[in-house]
């Protein structure tokens, strides 16, 4: 009577499906979606934003007490509650909505992916890496290296450069970096690199992210629930206006940008200091380094800034220390307010430079953070030897 009861409700409660996803509710939390408790809400629709009318914690206890089949057609696995959401991540039937083109070809085993983008989105594949202009675009690609795919999202409008970059596997030991390069002259300017994330059908969607025109009511970017453009993120955002100023370029179409991956043991040549992520060569050009280091140097103590940049009314800036001290611009006697220039405060934070001794020697490579305190103790600092 007993095993009879426990398989009525294993049957009963395993026909229940998420209002969303359409899917067992098989994964916590578990909400209600109305009042008279018809409409559910399972765990993998946690973030869509969707009215709560309560958890319902009874459910959940009954569950508990269960055990679920795997979403995926073709796998016969049977995973107790709790354990389900980790078994579908990394199920051999797992299938995912296409990354290339989410409308016309819908759902693709993992395993089938790289046949599919072979046969359907040739045109969209590259090796290793990709150079395109920066021109308004929405562009999703296919990168592959070390037999593996990588999916790189890029959206670039007329202010802004936006990039994610994701696998479908596991295990992401990769990077991707980016280089801005002007194409009327030898300015270039590398970027610190960023990992590769792991793909989420819900995250990084192109319909949801590039187009905003998904409407799939489990996504929690859909356009179903508005106010997209406040809602997405990118793993990078870089504006335009300071690639512009750092390049010695006023328009930006003159710029192109090339995106590599690389693996991560290769980022760190030799050497495990934070400062080695890039290869000096990769960094900057001799042409460009000068004009950077003039961009992120204090007029006033001469130190790399970092942290609040003070702008005045003008646009001339100096280090937060500094302009607690002032009581105009140095550079045109203009009241300095409370603006700061956010953009140059951003690539203060990534942007990855050679020593001012490099053409003496000096192999050293790292983050502006980095650079002031290495270069006055730096073996090539002619000065330092002299005191």
């Amino acid at each position: 009577m007993a095993d009879s009861l426990e398989q009525l409700i294993q049957t009963e409660i395993t026909t229940l499906k998420c209002s969303l996803c359409q899917n067992i509710m098989s994964v916590p939390p578990v909400h209600l979606l109305s009042e008279d408790g018809t409409q559910l809400r399972c765990g993998r629709c946690e973030k869509v934003p969707k009215e709560s009318f309560g958890r319902d914690f009874v459910f959940e206890k009954i569950a508990n007490l269960l055990s679920f089949p795997c979403t995926y057609d073709g796998c016969d696995e049977v995973i107790p509650w709790g354990e389900v959401k980790d078994h579908e991540e990394v199920c051999n039937e797992r299938t995912v909505i296409c990354p290339i083109n989410p409308l016309s070809c819908k759902y693709i085993k993992v395993m089938n992916i790289e046949k599919h983008c072979l046969n359907k989105h040739r045109d969209n594949i590259f090796y290793k890496s990709f150079t395109i202009k920066c021109e308004t675009i929405h562009l999703p690609c296919v990168l592959v290296y070390e037999k593996q795919l990588f999916f790189i999202v890029i959206a670039i409008s007329h202010s802004d450069f936006k990039i994610n970059g994701v696998s479908l596997n596991n295990h992401t030991p990769f990077k991707y970096n980016l280089k801005f390069a002007n194409s009327s002259n030898d300015a270039c300017v590398t970027f610190e690199q960023k990992d590769i994330e792991k793909y989420d059908e819900r995250k990084h969607c192109f319909n949801c992210v590039s187009n905003q025109q998904c409407t799939l009511i489990h996504h929690p970017l859909s356009k179903t629930y508005g106010n997209q453009a406040s809602r997405i993120t990118y793993s990078r955002e870089i504006a335009l206006n300071s690639i512009e100023t750092l390049l010695k370029t006023p328009h930006s179409t003159e710029v192109q940008v090339t995106v590599e991956i690389n693996l991560k043991s290769e980022v760190v040549a030799n050497d495990t200091s934070p400062n080695n992520d890039m290869e000096p060569t990769d960094l900057i050009s001799s042409y460009q380094t000068d004009h950077l280091r003039n961009s992120l140097q204090c007029p006033i103590c001469m130190e790399y800034m970092i942290g609040d940049i003070c702008n005045c009314e003008n646009g001339h800036v100096v280090c937060f220390t500094c302009e607690a001290k002032l009581d105009s611009c140095p550079s045109c006697r203009t009241k300095f307010g409370k603006s700061r220039n956010l953009p140059l405060e951003n690539l203060a934070e990534v942007l990855m430079l050679s020593c001012a001794f490099a053409d003496k020697g000096c192999d050293f490579s790292g983050q502006v953070k980095m650079l002031f305190q290495h270069e006055k103790e730096c073996h090539y600092n002619v000065k330092r030897m002299r005191l």
